[in-house]
């Protein structure tokens, strides 16, 4: 082993021995023998090397004590005199030792007689004594001057550090995992935020120095902070006044508006009725004098309002002056006051009549093709309404019913350019005049109930699973988490959370994929890692990003169609409509009963309902096949009218964990294996009696599990009772006959492909498409599977054959896509002045942004009187299934039909009750399968 001269071992973990004079210290590259003044080396790395070092040749000396050893004695001034051993415990045979340090590992000394010094044996002069205790305290100097720049250091640097550091993990995943080249890009993205981090970090360095300056020139220009906080107190105020201002201005808005809506409906009913009101006129006229008064209450009956009018111009002979006229009382009022020719209370001449007549067209034209307005909600309600009566050919006696269907609310306020809010709004009144129609059929009235629908409860039925509490806890809150029984949900994590959004691909076009309940599998199918180590869902969602752009549009849709995945290209409404899926789906009717055939001798009614107040459904029983959103809609709908709903799902199968406190709300839930041999015979027994059987799994499920159309219309002939059978599916199923009608999907796919996203991004003023950041074709089908399951029942007073509906999501968004639409200004106005999401949102961030915003600037939609409370079966984990759970706070019933009790008597988990229609016929089957 090669030494020093001096004795100092050359293995010495931080030194690199060349010569005696050039042992070079690695960190700071300053000659340690020569030197000796290198910090760290005399404070670390000599030290620890000579406490480790078991066979060393030296005394143990102090680091501080060794460098002048060294670079002084031995390396510059041999020769001086030597003092006795420090270290008593050294023997005699040091000398040996001295002897084996005078040369260098391979190479004899010139003189090998002569003994060198030894270190231990020299006494330091007094003179070099004050001078080491001054470089001592010098370095201790140093050392504390040292560690306050590593402080400053560590601090600025702590970005770069992060980023470093991230660039190693990755490094290292790349070489344990092997992935695609899309992580080397990944590598080269982090490498980059790294460049930017540090520029942002220069760049606040430079921020701060420029405040820094401000605030100089401020404090030297004598600034004064009272003074200023006076200034900030009167803008306040002003400030307020505005608001004040604005606020009046806002309602005074709004008041015109109503009036508007007011001047419409009336509008609409004088175009209805003008040419009987023309007709009485012109018989008026050949009397000689003036109209007889038998014919005013035929005027009256003709138009309503016109009595008035009526009075004015004909009932009194006595000329009035224009200031004397009262003020208006309806729009034509106004028409009449602007005609320079016209006088109201005189006699009416052939040409006033057909002015008249003339101004009645002209107004009722105007009112009703205002497509580029923004009128209140309950206005297009009522319009949307009559559409959709036409559209679904729905019978006389239930059209006849629509004048009956009150609607009201405010003016609309979702950034969308569709009419949802009225559209629900419109389904949801086309349910309650079915309802009241089966309630007038049951109990055989004269006359069925009125229906009023709220469109501001209507809109926030969008919204109304984020707005359920279980307690004080909050929809989605870890409190509220801890309620729910597990649903065989994957795990969440960054990666599955943005399997479902919205991707652009290599050629410029947009793909949506859908991780579904099993995102795992869609993620895989892009060779991504579902666990891929990410710390955010932006993160995530650039990964995935930089995968999906690796294909073309076309591409994507082919990989996972072939896999049996959702997903499909964003369409322009356009596309949609001239492909071969669009053409069929256009071609057929919104919704529509088709006959299986099997049929019954003569018509089996519903029983007469028990009391005046009972619900319309009440003694129906719905059997409920349904996931996720728009089937259990429609099932939590039909159980909120009363009808026994029993909702199927094996207890294998996945669902999503947080939406089964609201939409299980009167369900009774059981768990079935429909493939076991006890599972077949439970369905059988519940087929027995069952009215309506609702279904929503992916189309072609049912008949895998035996329960075909086919077979249901067969049992409903052997037990002489039809079904209603309602059949919801994205693509529109196996009857429409399409090229995508067996493929799976959901609400943001129809969205997608039926252009919805495309004209609701280009309203919002982007290039880019944007699915509508509520569920809202998701609740509008499962409305209309509701209101569909209605009129079959209906039907069946009075027909004897099982029919089956099919609904379809991108049927429903169709239809809707087809509406007037709001003017473009005011999307675009409405949608800058809240959350401006864009296709790259997931659909939870969507929500919660647009939901916190209408809370915030729209109170009017959340009214208290708008919710209820129902007691609850999720208990706290631990406890049995018979104790009681929370209070659930959710969205109260929406559909009100004078006299008709209305509210839920209890929400359950999934799996709760034993199969069976009720307790006691639960007990029956049991029996029934002991003894088989």
């Amino acid at each position: 082993m090669a030494s020093c001269t001096c004795g100092i071992p050359a293995n010495i973990s931080t030194a690199v021995v060349l010569t005696c004079e050039h042992i070079v210290c690695p960190s700071c590259h300053i000659n340690w023998c020569s030197g000796g003044s290198c910090e760290q080396c005399l404070s670390t790395g000599i030290q620890e090397s000579l406490d480790g070092n078991k066979d060393r040749q030296v005394s143990r000396l102090e680091h501080a004590d060794l460098s002048p050893y060294c670079s002084r004695l031995f390396g510059q001034r041999p020769g001086l005199e030597v003092a006795e051993p420090v270290d008593k415990k050294r023997k005699a045979d040091d000398v040996d030792e001295g002897n084996r340090a005078d040369t260098l590992e391979g190479e004899k000394s010139p003189d090998q007689s002569r003994k060198r010094p030894r270190a231990q044996d020299y006494t330091e002069p007094e003179s070099v004594h004050g001078k080491r205790k001054e470089e001592k305290i010098l370095l201790s100097r140093i050392r504390q001057l040292k560690t306050e720049l590593d402080e400053v250091r560590s601090k600025a640097e702590y970005k770069e550090n992060a980023y470093k550091d991230r660039l190693v993990t990755l490094k290292q995943y790349v070489e344990a995992k092997k992935p695609s080249c899309f992580l080397v890009n990944r590598l080269l993205h982090v490498r980059q935020l790294f460049d930017v981090a540090k520029k942002a970090k220069d760049s606040n360095v430079e921020a701060m120095r420029r405040i820094k300056k401000q605030e100089d020139v401020i404090k030297a220009q004598g600034y004064d902070h009272e003074q200023m906080k006076a200034k900030l107190r009167t803008a306040e105020n002003v400030v307020d006044l505005l608001r004040l201002e604005v606020q009046r201005k806002v309602q005074a808005v709004r008041n015109a508006e109503q009036k508007g809506a007011e001047f419409e409906d009336w509008g609409r009913e004088t175009k209805a009725h003008y040419r009987e009101l023309v007709r009485q006129m012109e018989s008026d006229l050949r009397s000689p004098t003036k109209p007889a008064a038998s014919n005013l209450p035929t005027l009256q009956r003709a138009v309503p309002g016109m009595d008035s009018i009526y009075s004015d111009i004909v009932a009194t002979p006595k000329k009035k002056s224009r200031a004397s006229l009262p003020a208006p009382r309806t729009p034509l009022h106004l028409l009449l006051q602007n005609r320079s020719n016209f006088v109201p209370g005189s006699f009416i001449k052939g040409s006033n009549v057909f002015e008249l007549a003339s101004l009645i067209i002209t107004f009722a034209h105007t009112s009703t093709s205002m497509s580029s307005e923004v009128l209140p909600v309950p206005v297009d309600a009522a319009k949307l309404l009559a559409k959709l009566a036409q559209d679904l050919a729905v019978p006389d006696e239930i059209n006849a019913l629509q004048s009956s269907c009150h609607f009201e609310g405010d003016m609309p306020i979702l950034p969308i350019p569709h009419k949802s809010q009225a559209i629900s709004a419109a389904l949801l009144g086309l349910l309650g005049i079915a309802s009241a129609r089966l309630i007038q059929q049951r109990n055989g009235s004269a006359t069925a109930p009125r229906t009023s629908i709220n469109t501001n409860q209507a809109t926030i039925l969008f919204y109304s699973i984020a707005l359920g509490k279980l307690g004080d806890s909050s929809f989605g809150t870890p409190k509220f988490v801890e309620h729910l029984p597990s649903t065989n949900e994957e795990h969440p994590s960054f990666m599955r959370n943005v399997a479902t959004n919205v991707f652009k691909c290599k050629d410029g076009r947009y793909f949506h994929m859908h991780g579904s309940l099993r995102p795992s599998v869609a993620l895989k199918a892009l060779d991504l890692d579902p666990d891929l180590p990410v710390n955010s869902e932006e993160e995530a969602q650039d990964v995935v990003a930089a995968a999906c752009a690796r294909y073309t549009a076309e591409e994507l849709r082919q990989i996972y169609e072939s896999s049996g995945l959702v997903g499909d290209i964003v369409l322009e409404a356009d596309e949609y409509d001239a492909s071969e899926q669009g053409k069929i789906i256009n071609s057929l009717p919104l919704a529509r009963f088709v006959s299986m055939g099997d049929s019954i001798p003569a018509a089996i009614g519903l029983a007469p309902l028990k009391a005046h107040d009972s619900k319309p459904l009440e003694g129906v029983r719905v059997l409920e096949f349904s996931r996720v959103i728009a089937g259990p809609v429609a099932g939590r709908l039909l159980a909120e009218l009363g009808a026994t709903v029993v909702k199927v799902i094996d207890k294998n199968l996945p669902d999503i964990g947080l939406l089964q406190v609201d939409y299980n709300l009167d369900k009774r839930t059981v768990f079935i294996d429909a493939r076991s041999p006890d599972g077949k015979a439970q369905l059988e027994h519940l087929l027995e009696t069952a009215d309506v059987f609702l279904q929503g799994y992916r189309p072609g499920a049912m008949e895998h599990l035996d329960l075909s159309h086919e077979r249901l219309a067969s049992i409903g002939a052997r037990r002489g009772k039809p079904f209603v059978i309602i059949d919801e599916s994205c693509y529109g199923g196996r009857i429409e006959n399409a090229p995508s009608s067996m493929r799976p999907g959901y609400q943001q796919i129809a969205d997608s492909t039926t252009g919805i996203a495309w004209q609701t991004g280009r309203a919002c003023g982007k290039d880019s498409p944007i699915v509508p950041p509520l569920p809202i074709s998701d609740y509008c089908t499962g409305l209309l599977c509701a209101t569909m399951a209605v009129l079959g029942l209906v039907r069946r007073q009075t027909h004897t054959d099982t029919v089956f509906a099919p609904v379809a999501l991108a049927a429903v968004d169709l239809w809707i896509r087809k509406q007037e639409q709001y003017p473009a200004e005011w999307v675009l106005k409405t949608y800058q002045a809240g959350p401006q999401f864009d296709y790259t949102w997931g659909f939870l961030k969507m929500l919660n942004a647009i939901l916190h915003d209408q809370q915030t600037n729209h109170p009017e939609y959340f009214q208290p009187s708008f919710f209820a409370k129902t007691p609850s079966k999720f208990v706290d984990p631990g406890a049995t299934a018979e104790q009681e759970g929370p209070i659930y706070t959710h969205l109260a019933p929406l559909v009100k039909i004078d006299g008709v009790a209305s509210g839920f008597k209890l929400t359950v988990p999934l799996g709760h009750f034993r199969p069976g229609w009720d307790e006691a016929d639960a007990d029956l089957l049991e029996n029934r399968l002991k003894t088989a």
